[in-house]
């Protein structure tokens, strides 16, 4: 079982493998997520509940996404950003491993650039641009990441994931929609799952591709946060995100995502989070909605 099956994020998602659309997370879409499978969690403690157990699908295959996420700040400025991205999510889940493909459509408009895994960014050399406000639109990057679980420590409860993941390049650099370069990222993410309370954390390490056109570093990236699972189709969770800003002279993002995923049908889930901004590298705050559907 992957952490992936526990929180689907550390952006990270957030996002993590994000990836809600914080920009502190890794990808855009990557939200906490659905609760392990009925035989990880003591459900002696639901019969007064009266679920219906066999109705929880366990979480191997395919399984295909869709998202809205909102966020607005004003980054320092006067003026507020406001940011819409429509992610389509596509995974794959055999074993060990686990697949993920994810691109969306970015609808941007303020004075700040903010690019879905890159954050807030600026440009070099467009003053005339970097000084207006401006309403852009179309498709983003193209994100693609391969997950492998460690397996042994499972038998302690201990779930230990690595992932990597490259950011394809597809959205246009002349709008602010993307950098234009190729990033890759490494990280590890850990989770214990102690009766229905599943503590959390992830440490990471992004290689930002350079260009003329924006002020880019490399960036490290990390989470810690705790699951509380209440039923076996419910699961509520908080974390604390923070890494460098992918941006020279830029305020390292800080945020604080809160999120609730439920399994509505044995095929269908829904996962809704919000996100409280803790600099002026991130948004005041944002929300999303993602319905999930696992073949």
């Amino acid at each position: 079982m992957h952490i992936a099956s526990l929180t689907n994020f550390i952006l990270l998602g957030v996002f993590l493998s994000l990836p809600g659309l914080g920009v502190c997370q890794e990808t855009p879409s990557d939200t906490p997520e659905v609760p392990p499978p009925q035989d990880e969690l003591d459900v002696e403690g639901y019969t007064d509940l009266n679920i219906d157990f066999s109705d929880i699908k366990e979480k191997t295959g395919f399984s295909a996404r869709l998202g809205v996420d909102y966020n607005q700040g004003t980054y320092g400025d006067p003026e507020r950003t406001n940011l819409t991205y429509m992610p389509v999510t596509l995974s794959y889940e055999q074993n060990r491993w686990a697949f993920q493909a994810s691109i969306g459509h970015i609808s941007l408009s303020g004075k700040d650039i903010i690019i879905p895994g890159t954050g807030l960014t600026s440009f070099t050399n467009d003053a005339a641009i970097q000084g207006r406000s401006r309403h852009e639109s179309g498709l983003g990057d193209l994100y693609l990441s391969a997950t492998y679980a460690l397996e042994p420590l499972q038998q302690e409860s201990v779930f230990l994931d690595l992932t990597s993941r490259v950011k394809i390049p597809t959205g246009d650099s002349d709008k602010g929609l993307s950098t234009g370069k190729t990033d890759i990222s490494f990280q590890i993410d850990v989770a214990k799952l102690m009766g229905n309370i599943a503590p959390f954390a992830t440490l990471g390490y992004r290689h930002v591709g350079k260009t003329d056109r924006f002020l880019l570093q490399d960036t490290w990236f990390a989470s810690v946060g705790v699951i509380y699972y209440p039923t076996p189709s419910l699961s509520l969770g908080l974390s604390y995100d923070t890494r460098r800003s992918a941006t020279v002279d830029t305020v390292n993002p800080r945020e604080l995502l809160g999120f609730m995923d439920m399994q509505i049908t044995r095929d269908w889930a829904v996962n809704i989070y919000g996100i409280a901004g803790l600099s002026e590298g991130s948004p005041d705050f944002g929300t999303g909605l993602h319905l999930r559907y696992m073949y």
